[in-house]
């Protein structure tokens, strides 16, 4: 049995660090190449830039890059793990050669004196590939407003009526959100949203681009599963068509940053809530 063992790890199936490294490489300019057709299409195709702002809201902690590259390579994709983590859950793969999608693998040098970052290309596989069912998050509406209300960096009041039929108005000169009274959760969530991403924008010093706070409205609406307007989008498009890659790479990863901040921060308020409301499920019993 060992002598058989060994003639196959000598056989033609013996690890080739060489070729692995070359695939490596391979796959890491492909990465890079579909990068570069994203932004183009996202220049060129309305309908994908909303595909690209859908998977970035659902794939919030994943940088703009890899939204992107998801984007491009399988935008239906709602859940993705490699191949032994998938297996480690007991996920049983559909095909003999599930679908992959590449992405940017972070790492960090180990040199004390010059650490630098740089990316390996990383295949992963979407849930749909295996015979496991996604798990759907159904949020509170009141809860997704009780977030975004109660994270939001600025006093907030409530009032009757606002310019222009808006629902909510960020008042820059006394630093007050201003909160139409309203039974609009939809619109309200969205419109918070857009106001939140202008504080924010102001903080940090971005030049204020409301198309930029609106497509941020719309991801956090998205997200959280509330009925969205294309109409901004469609604006925000426009605008993209004058731009260039590099300019294009900015707008889109100030909004990233933007919508990650404030998703973060509801995240955060919406765990601690519903570990509370357990709790006192747990005590009732």
């Amino acid at each position: 049995m060992v002598d058989e063992i060994i003639q196959n790890a000598n056989g033609n199936n013996r690890y080739d660090k060489e070729a692995y490294k070359k695939k490596k490489q391979e796959q890491l300019k492909e990465a890079y190449k579909l990068i570069d057709n994203a932004i183009n299409k996202v220049k060129e195709d309305k309908e994908f830039f909303k595909t690209y702002l859908d998977i970035q809201s659902n794939f919030s902690n994943y940088s703009m890059r890899n939204a992107l590259l998801v984007s491009i390579q399988n935008p239906n994709a709602t859940h993705l793990k490699d191949y032994y983590s998938w297996k480690e859950q007991k996920a049983i793969f559909i095909n003999k050669s599930p679908k992959k999608v590449l992405l940017l693998e972070p790492r960090e040098n180990n040199k004390k004196e010059n650490r630098k970052m740089y990316y390996n290309a990383k295949e992963v596989i979407d849930i749909s590939e295996t015979n496991l069912k996604p798990q759907v998050k159904n949020y509170d509406s009141k809860l997704v407003l009780q977030a975004l209300l109660n994270t939001s960096a600025t006093d907030i009041k409530a009032v009757d009526n606002l310019d222009n039929d808006k629902i909510c108005s960020w008042d820059k000169e006394n630093k007050i959100l201003n909160v139409k009274r309203t039974d609009n959760i939809d619109t309200l969530i969205k419109e918070l949203a857009t106001e939140t991403a202008n504080i924010i924008s102001e903080e940090k010093g971005y030049t204020h681009n409301e198309e930029l706070c609106n497509c941020v409205g719309y991801m956090i609406s998205h997200k959280y599963k509330f009925n969205t307007s294309n109409e901004n989008i469609n604006e925000t498009h426009q605008k993209l068509n004058s731009m260039n890659q590099e300019e294009i790479k900015e707008q889109l990863e100030m909004i990233r940053d933007i919508a990650s901040e404030i998703n973060d921060r509801m995240e955060l308020y919406i765990y601690k809530n519903m570990e509370i409301k357990e709790k006192n499920k747990e005590l009732e019993r």
